[in-house]
């Protein structure tokens, strides 16, 4: 009799566990009651990307535009630039087409030769700030780039400066 009972409860306990890894492999949505931290490393790479990149001085012969090999790389070049304290701006929109809020880091990286001349800026803060941007949302910033010195020789081409930012997801979260 001992032995019976023993069997009954082996058998409904395989059973209760079998069906709930039935359960669990068969249903693909997971429900969370609070907030879940996501890994950020790889899992965004096409979903969150810079678009519409406008120069602000298009007329003055400034550019902006995005890489062609990577979506979370754009470029910018200021040919507005004369003496000290000039500035060129340019924005560029994030856009999150992912289910969860991110966060994002913003660098920024001067390609020209006389980099020690020019300072660049964000509107939402310092370069390598974080933003949280929602899920299927999206945040417009503005790059500003400020010459820090006056060319001495007139040939100099610290007036013209390249430039590069790109965009990284440091971390994501989902909430219920």
């Amino acid at each position: 009799m001992k032995s019976r009972r023993m069997i009954i409860a082996l058998f409904l306990t395989f059973a209760v566990v079998t069906i709930g890894i039935g359960y669990a492999a068969l249903n693909d949505t997971l429900d969370i009651a609070g907030t879940a931290e996501v890994n950020a490393s790889n899992t965004f790479d096409d979903l969150v990307y810079f678009a519409n990149p406008v120069a602000v001085n298009a007329a003055n012969g400034d550019t902006a535009g995005l890489n062609p090999n990577s979506n979370d790389k754009a470029n910018f070049t200021a040919r507005s630039l004369a003496v000290e304290n000039d500035t060129a701006s340019f924005t560029y929109t994030i856009q999150n087409d992912s289910d969860v809020s991110v966060t994002v880091k913003v660098t920024a990286s001067t390609v020209s030769v006389n980099d020690e001349m020019f300072d660049i800026s964000l509107d939402w803060g310092e370069i390598n700030t974080t933003k949280t941007i929602v899920a299927r949302g999206s945040e417009t910033i503005t790059v500003t780039v400020k010459l820090t010195d006056t060319p001495e020789v007139a040939s100099e081409t610290a007036t013209t400066g390249s430039f590069a930012v790109e965009l990284s997801v440091v971390g994501a979260s989902a909430s219920n």
